[in-house]
């Protein structure tokens, strides 16, 4: 009677595909964690640039006519653009993951934004944004932990904007915007911003 097992040949290559199929797993895994690690960091970083970007723009708003100030924002991915029907200046990125909680719609929320508002809704896009305290940035997203749209704006009530002529917007991974002061539109300060 002749012994029955497996041989060599055959253990070799199932252990061998053992191991291909945990290696293939796990360089999945790891690049949708480090897609979602990057998401994040890339949407904090925009805050914080985009809150330097508003303090750089009320500096020109209050400054005298002419006075100009020039900005270099970095991001990887996304569309920066100025919105001078709105007096703001809006970053869009598409997420493979949750980076915010939805921001729910509230009765009083509008289009534009006022010294006293908290959350806005942005017609084009729907996302309904809320402000972070103590700035101009507000910030939300649609979508779920499967991926969102993320929308940031900084909002100027007290001062015009005005986009300059053939630099109104740039996708990543960087943008030069330059900020001067060009008036006043009555007792406004206007600012033109033009992100190359």
């Amino acid at each position: 009677m002749a012994k029955k097992g497996v041989s060599p040949v055959v253990s070799y290559v199932l252990i061998l595909a053992l191991l291909v199929t945990i290696a293939v797993g796990s360089y999945i895994w790891a690049t949708y964690t480090q897609e979602r690690l990057q998401d994040r960091m890339v949407v904090s970083n925009m805050e914080n640039q985009l809150v330097g970007l508003a303090t750089i723009i009320e500096n020109v708003a209050h400054g005298d006519v002419n006075y100009t100030l020039t900005q270099t924002v970095y991001y990887p991915k996304g569309l920066l653009e100025v919105e001078s029907d709105k007096d703001w200046i809006r970053f869009i990125v598409q997420t493979n993951s949750e980076v915010y909680p939805k921001t729910e719609s509230v009765p009083q929320t509008v289009d534009y934004c006022t010294s006293t508002s908290t959350t806005i809704q942005d017609s084009e896009t729907t996302v309904t944004m809320s402000k972070i305290p103590f700035t101009n940035l507000y910030r939300g997203a649609i979508g779920n932990e499967l991926g969102q749209r993320v929308e940031m704006v900084i909002c100027f009530p007290d001062i015009d904007l005005v986009s300059g002529e053939g630099c109104i917007g740039k996708s990543g991974p960087s943008s030069r915007v330059i900020v001067r002061k060009i008036g006043y539109a009555g007792t406004k300060p206007r600012v033109m911003v033009q992100i190359c």
